[in-house]
């Protein structure tokens, strides 16, 4: 099976998830936001790590930009390898950034879903090369 196809059955739905989570548990979110200059530093260093971890392993295998859909992997894996460095070299710079409100949940959320949904239909439906 293409590796486009692999990254995409995985991400799709977890981009679908979040996205839903975003919307139905919004008021959750702002706190967890609202709060997150209080975050534990090892909690704040694993996730770092494993943003990091994850975009590298969507970079290393898939490093495509032949179809929008295949640009889209290669982005979301460097934004996870960006977010990852963040976490890693300035997480109190990062974890300043908690003043969100909801309706950029909001956006978030359906933002999330939109692409969740186009990884989806791809890789599962339409199985672009």
């Amino acid at each position: 099976m293409d590796t486009s196809i692999i990254i995409g059955r995985i991400l799709g739905p977890y981009l679908l998830v979040c996205g839903l989570g975003f919307l139905v548990s919004r008021n959750f979110y702002f706190n967890l936001l609202s709060h997150s200059d209080k975050a534990d530093p090892m909690v704040v260093n694993v996730s770092g790590m494993l943003h990091f971890f994850l975009g590298m392993t969507i970079l290393t295998l898939h490093f495509e930009w032949r179809s929008l859909y295949q640009i889209i992997i290669t982005i979301l894996g460097f934004s996870l390898v960006g977010k990852g460095i963040t976490y890693i070299v300035i997480p109190r710079l990062i974890l300043k950034t908690g003043n969100s409100t909801k309706s950029s949940l909001l956006f978030s959320g359906v933002g999330f879903m939109v692409v969740g949904l186009y990884l989806v239909y791809q890789s599962y439906f339409n199985l672009v090369n």
